[in-house]
């Protein structure tokens, strides 16, 4: 605007130096229910067909918010301290660093495109690692270091003894979480679960949760999956 003239020097450095504000867009009624969703999309779909997608449609389930994200919030919390308790399998790959720091930022941000959150999971790339310390990049630009109880679970692939294909080392891509403001190396989990309520009274489904990252597996474990014995 300052270029075509439609503002003064003043109004651009005044605008410029202002602090924006910015409010989130809250949705009272977001939940996780990704695989209810689909099932809903495919019973529907079943029977309008390609009109699923252009009559305006209204879907009503007897999914419950508070019940769903409780279910959420245990399927995950309950692969997680499984998953804790396994062995570190090592970082999700690596990548070259370059030297100069805008371009090494550059390469963190694509590279860590390729390796989306899990909700509170995060990837991160490694920058510098030692025993009692890992200091990484995330692709908020925010740096972290991690030490200590963080470390845990990750101690055997930390050091020169670790084996090539499981160190922790500059490039290294890592997940990490953060729990009470400290940061700790977790990894994603090669098990999945599945999860579903249902009321004794009327059958209704109060909950449903078909695997641990719809995002990740869209495989639905209560449904598409054989039972075990």
């Amino acid at each position: 605007m300052l270029f075509r003239s439609y503002i003064t020097t003043a109004q651009y450095e005044k605008a410029r130096e202002e602090q924006l504000k910015i409010k989130m867009d809250s949705n009272e009624f977001g939940v996780h229910a990704e695989y209810v969703s689909e099932m809903a999309r495919q019973m529907v779909y079943e029977q309008f067909k390609e009109d699923t997608y252009t009559r305006g449609l209204n879907v009503f389930t007897t999914i419950t918010k508070a019940d769903q994200d409780a279910a959420y919030l245990a399927l995950r919390r309950g692969v997680l301290d499984y998953e804790k308790r396994q062995p570190y399998r090592g970082p999700e790959g690596y990548m070259d660093i370059p030297g100069d720091k805008a371009d090494a930022e550059a390469a963190i941000e694509s590279e860590l495109a390729e390796h989306p959150d899990s909700d509170g999971l995060v990837a991160a790339v490694v920058l510098a690692s030692n025993t009692k310390s890992v200091r990484a990049l995330l692709a908020s630009g925010e740096e972290i270091t991690i030490t200590e109880s963080g470390l845990t679970q990750a101690a055997s692939a930390l050091g020169d003894k670790a084996a090539p294909n499981r160190r922790i080392k500059r490039g290294a891509i890592i997940r990490v979480t953060q729990d009470d403001k400290n940061w700790s190396i977790i990894q994603l989990p090669e098990v999945e679960a599945a999860f579903v309520s249902a009321s004794t009274e009327d059958g209704a489904i109060k909950a449903l949760v078909g695997g641990f990252d719809y995002s990740r597996n869209k495989f639905n474990h209560v449904t598409q999956a054989w039972r075990q014995p």
